[in-house]
C-alpha cells in the first residue's frame, strides 16, 4: 500500500497555440491525467528499493567514517541522491521522499542535519 505522503507526480508538457490544453493519455478507453494507481505503486516500489539500498550504503559510510555525525552522513547521502536523481529517473519530489524515508528509518532529524550543514531540509 502506497503511503499518503508518497508523491504522485503529474506529467507536465508544453503545447503550442493560444487555446487552453491539457495533456492526457488514453488508457483502456479512458483519458488519464497523471499516473494511474498501478504506476504510482510501481514508482513507490522502486523508491522503497532505493531506500533499502541506501540504508546499506549508510551503514557502509558509517563504518568507513566512524567520526562522521548523523548530519554528515545524511548530507553525504543527500548529495548522492541529488547526483544520481536523473540517472535513476526520479522526480525531485521522489528524491526528497527517499531522503525523508531514509531519515525516518535511520532515526535522523532532517531539520537538525540541515542546520548542521548550513542548508534547508528537503
Amino acid at each position: 500500500m502506497v503511503p499518503n505522503d508518497f508523491p504522485r507526480a503529474i506529467e507536465t508538457s508544453a503545447l503550442p497555440g493560444s487555446t487552453e490544453k491539457f495533456v492526457a493519455r488514453l488508457i483502456d478507453g479512458r483519458y488519464v491525467v497523471g499516473m494511474t494507481p498501478d504506476e504510482v505503486e510501481l514508482r513507490y516500489e522502486g523508491c522503497i528499493d532505493l531506500v533499502e539500498q541506501l540504508q546499506k550504503a549508510a551503514l557502509q559510510f558509517a563504518t568507513q567514517n566512524p567520526t562522521w555525525s548523523s548530519a554528515q552522513l545524511c548530507d553525504r547521502l543527500r548529495r548522492g541522491i541529488e547526483h544520481e536523481r536523473l540517472r535513476w529517473k526520479l522526480s525531485p519530489a521522489e528524491a526528497r521522499w527517499i531522503l525523508k524515508e531514509l531519515a525516518r528509518r535511520e532515526g535522523w532529524d532532517l531539520d537538525s542535519t540541515a542546520e548542521a550543514n548550513g542548508s534547508s531540509a528537503p
